[in-house]
């Protein structure tokens, strides 16, 4: 069907971030369809990827702990001592850094200790713990990994779509047609959605994940024309900052006020800081301390454990995990496994080179240019979303590089096809040779994405979901003239 020029002139907001969940949508059941094609429940794929624990499990437990044992009583924290993983790794020894050279067992005393993450509260769990009860409520037993895996997918979608939608509006504002905004929006989304560093959600959904839809939220803020929108955008992103990691909330909080102030401190106004992100924040705060309260009180000798701030910030001197702050912030670059049981260099360096490179060049364009200034302040804002914490605290992302990366990838996909286009049109005469360039440039990121992805995280043709018309893995190794 094509749509009339003259609809695409007088798309309202409403439809056009319709048309981006749309696309979301699609994308997401074609990954089921394809590289997410995958029988959880099958003995196959207990042994090849539970049994090696590459899928992870941890927060399909803890959701069953906090039925049996009640959310309350465990202040919605992460409760260790119910966790295959902390279990293994205290018995192990593989848990100096939190427990101290002497570690101390359980077996003999009178009263066992009750362990807590103290690191993260754990509240961006919430979603997927009323979903599995409510699976549970309705089919009993424990709590079901295909739940998981949707949640986890369908949480990816929807940073995506913000995503898109915030490339859709810049470029709308900077007054391109309907149909180009629309084709640059949907370009990086359906980028953002393939990466295999998100796509590995599906195995192993960490706060990295749920911090990035909120920045999304606060990045589609700057963006939105509605002021009501803006308001609710800023005000939930603001929040969800916090619920995901209350480090890296307060890291890109002081990033993005130190941007300001190097622009214009009225901005402080015209963004409304005090009632959309000092207030939150501080509201914030008061809820997640009150989570510790109520385990002080709820628990007999509760003990939290977490990494100190020397060994995350690698002033402890110790070089076990990185050498230098290049390999400690940045070494993923080259290395960006999905998982710490995954190969290494999975995530292609091109989309960190050629964005990176990207990024600096619109910064560049954009200091000539006086009516690039929303281009060159979102794509800073990105970058603020992740360079203070990733420099400060290098230790975290060099432990966690299938992690953190998520985080910083928005601003290599945002500069390279969003920012960038934008940037470049007002150099050229004509801007559809340009649109098709960067068409091109994202139909191949996404292939590249997903063949690397699948390369990892290879199909069992005879272990499908959802079966499809194809040869087996038996029959493709048959002669032509023997397949049936």
């Amino acid at each position: 069907m094509i749509v009339p020029r003259k609809h695409l002139r007088s798309l309202s907001i409403t439809k056009v971030t319709l048309v981006h969940v749309l696309i979301g949508a699609i994308t997401l059941a074609m990954l089921f369809l394809t590289v997410h094609n995958r029988n959880t429940n099958s003995a196959a794929f207990e042994k090849q990827w539970v049994d090696s624990s590459i899928f992870d499990d941890r927060w399909n437990d803890l959701s069953d702990h906090w039925r049996t044992n009640g959310w309350w009583a465990n202040g919605g924290m992460y409760y260790l001592n119910q966790c295959k993983w902390f279990s293994g790794g205290k018995q192990g020894g593989g848990l100096r850094i939190w427990l101290g050279d002497t570690i101390e067992t359980d077996l003999g005393e009178e009263v066992p200790q009750h362990y807590f993450y103290r690191s993260n509260t754990m509240l961006w769990l919430i979603p997927l713990h009323i979903t599995q009860s409510a699976v549970v409520q309705m089919g009993g037993g424990l709590a079901k990994r295909w739940v998981s895996v949707l949640h986890n997918q369908v949480w990816i979608m929807m940073t995506a779509v913000l995503f898109g939608l915030s490339g859709t509006l810049l470029a709308r504002h900077m007054r391109f047609s309907w149909a180009h905004c629309l084709l640059l929006g949907i370009t990086s989304q359906i980028v953002l959605q393939t990466l295999p560093i998100n796509l590995n959600s599906y195995w192993g959904f960490y706060m990295q994940h749920a911090f990035a839809l909120m920045m999304m939220a606060v990045l589609l803020s700057l963006i939105w024309p509605g002021r009501n929108g803006r308001v609710w955008l800023r005000v939930i992103g603001v929040i969800g900052l916090f619920v995901a990691d209350l480090p890296h909330a307060i890291m890109l909080i002081a990033g993005w006020a130190i941007l300001n102030l190097a622009i214009n401190h009225r901005l402080f106004r015209q963004q409304r800081w005090l009632s959309l992100v000092i207030i939150p924040s501080i509201s914030m705060l008061f809820v997640l301390s009150m989570q510790y309260v109520i385990v002080m009180f709820s628990s007999y000798r509760p003990v939290f454990l977490g990494s100190g701030l020397l060994f995350r910030t690698g002033l402890d001197g110790d070089v076990s995990i990185f050498q230098s702050l290049w390999s400690g912030s940045f070494g993923f670059i080259f290395r960006s496994p999905i998982s710490h049981h995954g190969p290494d260099g999975v995530e292609h360096a091109v989309i960190w080179i050629a964005g990176g490179i990207a990024g600096l060049a619109v910064m560049v364009i954009c200091s000539r240019r006086k009516e690039l200034g929303r281009v060159s302040y979102t794509t800073a804002f990105l970058a603020a979303s992740f360079l203070p914490f990733f420099i400060l605290f290098p230790n975290a992302v060099a432990i966690h590089p299938y992690a953190y990366p998520v985080i910083a990838v928005p601003l290599m996909v945002f500069s390279l096809i969003i920012a960038l286009p934008i940037a470049l049109d007002r150099y050229s005469t004509r801007r559809w040779p340009l649109l098709i360039s960067v068409a091109f440039i994202g139909l191949t990121l996404t292939a590249a994405n997903l063949r690397t992805y699948a390369t990892t995280r290879p199909l069992n043709a005879d272990d499908l979901l959802i079966s499809l018309p194809s040869l087996t893995h038996d029959q493709m190794h048959q002669p032509p003239h023997d397949r049936k």
